[in-house]
């Protein structure tokens, strides 16, 4: 057996020793030389777990009209192999004499452009002060800082004294994903190059180097973003409004209508600046006392009304203005971008082929072989058991 894929091919080799019957189901029928009466007695017998029923069914001239076949289990042909699937084992490989401060040091001269992308904000004094190695774009960067800010809060790395501010993260006030927010770069974050400039979000680059990305309207409430959406410009933006809604004053007791006193004088008063008129009338009912006026006789008379002060109306939306990027940033975030591209150049994947080719490390493997596929005979011992075990249990 060679074709071993799967187990098409084994598991269709028969055995020759069995021969497939289609089976029978149990029967009870009129003994030799019995009477008409005594057939369809036999056929009406429907109980053929066991010969009980069949056997008591009396002949018209005495004793047992019927006799019982018990049924007759399928016997199919079966398998005469069996099929061992191959077992998969992965390749280890252990790394030998190298320690972590070797690797980044390599990782940092051979693959900075990975480093500088993933460990920020540290990783440019990181590599320099292990490895004496400028991450890449370093000129530019420096060129945005002077008209930026230093993304350090302070220090150099010459001295080993960096300070950065932490930005983002777990528990971070603004959000996990807060980018930094000096323009120069974002990307000194939490989330490190997932919060870099976008340059793809913005228009062309104009004639002095700048970058700009038009603003936005979005809502205020999630139920209002499509409408806002909508919106072309700032102007039409903040032209979405909710609705006035202007003072009212009703009766408090809500069985009221037309005709009641109280429905009529609270819906006379118009002076609704305030809540002064519309409290300053009384309802008609019995006087109650104050819960603590009760003790020095004091009544009140309740008001008859309840204010409801206007409701300006309210901004839907918000325009978020657009975004202009100075020249230094869009040259730096250009290079950094062009230098994070390279590390996924299909002859030198930082991401894969930092290991003993790139940085000079010894490796011992060890290599478990897969499991031979195998087709062997299958018991037919056990076949004929199954058998037999069916056919004990009808």
């Amino acid at each position: 057996m060679t074709d071993l894929d799967d187990d098409t091919a084994c598991l269709a080799v028969m055995k020759d020793a069995i021969t497939a019957t289609a089976g029978s189901a149990a029967t009870c029928v009129v003994k030799a030389g019995g009477t008409t009466a005594d057939t369809e007695a036999c056929a009406c017998v429907t109980d053929l777990d066991d010969t009980t029923a069949c056997s008591a069914v009396v002949a018209e001239g005495g004793g047992e009209a019927c006799d019982y076949t018990q049924a007759e289990p399928e016997v199919e042909d079966e398998a005469a192999c069996t099929y061992t699937a191959a077992e998969r084992v992965p390749k280890t490989r252990t790394a030998v004499g190298k320690t972590g401060l070797t690797h980044l040091q390599c990782m940092c001269t051979n693959c900075a452009s990975t480093v500088e992308a993933i460990f920020q904000p540290v990783s440019r004094d990181l590599c320099k002060v292990i490895s004496d190695v400028d991450q890449p774009c370093a000129t530019e960067l420096a060129t945005c800082e002077t008209a930026e800010g230093n993304l350090r809060t302070s220090g150099t790395a010459a001295t080993f004294d960096s300070v950065y501010a932490v930005i983002g993260g777990p528990g971070y006030a603004d959000g996990a994903a807060t980018p930094n927010p000096n323009q120069c770069s974002p990307a000194a974050s939490f989330f490190a190059y997932k919060n870099d400039w976008k340059l793809n979000e913005f228009a062309a680059e104009a004639e002095d180097g700048t970058c700009t990305k038009a603003g936005s309207c979005t809502a205020v409430a999630e139920a209002d973003a499509t409408e806002c959406e909508a919106a072309a410009d700032q102007t039409a933006c903040e032209a979405i409004e909710s609705s006035e809604a202007a003072a009212t004053c009703e009766s408090t007791d809500a069985t009221d209508a037309t005709g009641d006193a109280d429905f009529d004088e609270c819906a006379a008063v118009t002076a609704l600046d305030t809540s002064t008129a519309c409290e300053a009338v009384k309802t008609a009912a019995i006087e109650t006392c104050a819960a603590d006026g009760a003790a020095n006789g004091a009544a009140i008379d309740p008001g008859a009304c309840t204010y409801t002060p206007a409701v300006p109306a309210a901004d839907k939306c918000a325009w978020g203005g657009a975004t202009v990027l100075g020249a230094e940033v869009v040259a730096y975030q250009k290079c950094i971008a062009n230098s994070r591209a390279t590390a996924f150049d299909a002859d030198h994947n930082c991401l894969t082929s930092v290991g003993a080719s790139t940085c000079g490390g010894e490796y011992q493997c060890t290599y478990v072989a897969e499991d031979v596929k195998t087709s062997g005979a299958a018991a037919t011992a056990a076949a004929v058991s199954i058998v037999a075990l069916a056919i004990a249990n009808l």
